[in-house]
């Protein structure tokens, strides 16, 4: 049972430094370089940049069918991939991955965080595009 709240313990800590980074509030944060890992423009390290400019997607199935607006920095940095390119996917990948594993250890059952992994991706993921504008 302690192992399980350390993991949900964890989790939420990976979800508040999300907001915090969201408010512009981490501490990490360095307002000298926006473009870090954990800086307010960190989110255009998955783009290809040429002088501080995205570049422009090329026009294949992969980016019409994922939207992706630029390049890609590297391949599936915008997509599976994400999580290595800054810190608030990085913690988002980390929540993501600790709260079904905090709810399955107790049951010691890999089948049951697969479940669980599956199921909180799936329920984000409508309701990401559901509450969207």
């Amino acid at each position: 049972m302690i192992p399980a709240l350390i993991l949900l313990a964890l989790a939420i800590v990976c979800y508040s430094v999300t907001q915090l980074l969201m408010h512009g509030k981490f501490i990490l944060t360095d307002p000298d370089n926006p473009y870090g890992f954990w800086g307010e423009d960190s989110d255009k390290r998955k783009y290809k940049m040429v002088d501080g400019v995205p570049v422009a997607a090329p026009d294949t199935w992969y980016y019409n069918f994922f939207k992706i607006p630029y390049h890609e920095a590297f391949p599936l940095s915008a997509t599976l991939l994400v999580f290595l390119t800054d810190g608030y996917h990085f913690m988002q990948f980390m929540f993501f991955l600790l709260l079904p594993l905090s709810i399955a250890i107790p049951y010691g059952d890999v089948v049951i965080f697969l479940i669980v992994y599956v199921l909180i991706h799936l329920v984000h993921s409508i309701a990401y595009k559901n509450l969207s504008k």
